[in-house]
């Protein structure tokens, strides 16, 4: 009997790694989200814009995280138990997804992000038998474009974001990973 991907999805809605829990976003996590999405640094280069107030990340819990739960994750340290970023499916569909995250800036550079992210790639091959996962950066973005080659991504091509905060095209690095090159590595 062949299990869905939505069961998949739920199965896996806590995932670890060594040093983070994979698990879903409530709003108790309020303060924790607020702390890094506050953060001009990290929301520099994705889709959100800076939060302004805790009142704002509480609505983008309750309105975005919450009714999108079965594909988006926080990531907690366990060794505090805090929330330090998100990890998520933008998109997915029965051959392939499309993967995306944020970090706080206090623990950049330290290898979580390519610790969670192969956390998901595991999800996406062994257990939801995706064809293709991809990754984009924005091009000024080079260190998320190492995170996707440290985790074995090749660099496909060239994407746009069109309307990206105040401007109109910005050009993006896509990057992807098949089925056959996570099972030769």
């Amino acid at each position: 009997m062949e299990i869905s991907q939505e069961m998949v999805l739920k199965e896996h809605s806590v995932m670890e790694t060594s040093r983070c829990l994979l698990r879903k976003i409530t709003l108790d996590d309020v303060d924790d989200m607020y702390d890094y999405c506050s953060m001009k640094e990290v929301s520099r280069y994705t889709k959100f814009i800076a939060h302004q107030s805790k009142e704002e990340t509480y609505t983008v819990i309750e309105q975005m995280f919450i009714p999108e739960q079965l594909t988006k994750w926080g990531i907690e340290l366990k060794e505090t138990n805090k929330l330090i970023g998100t990890i998520d499916f933008m998109s997915i569909d029965k051959d392939c997804a499309t993967i995306g995250y944020a970090l706080s800036k206090k623990y950049w550079g330290q290898g979580i992000v390519p610790e969670v992210a192969e956390r998901l790639l595991q999800l996406s091959f062994e257990g939801l038998d995706l064809k293709v996962v991809y990754a984009t950066h924005h091009k000024d973005n080079r260190n998320s474009g190492k995170v996707m080659q440290k985790i074995g991504m090749k660099k496909i091509g060239t994407d746009y974001y069109f309307n990206f905060k105040d401007k109109p095209l910005v050009e993006t690095m896509k990057y992807a990973m098949t089925f056959e090159d996570y099972f030769k590595r």
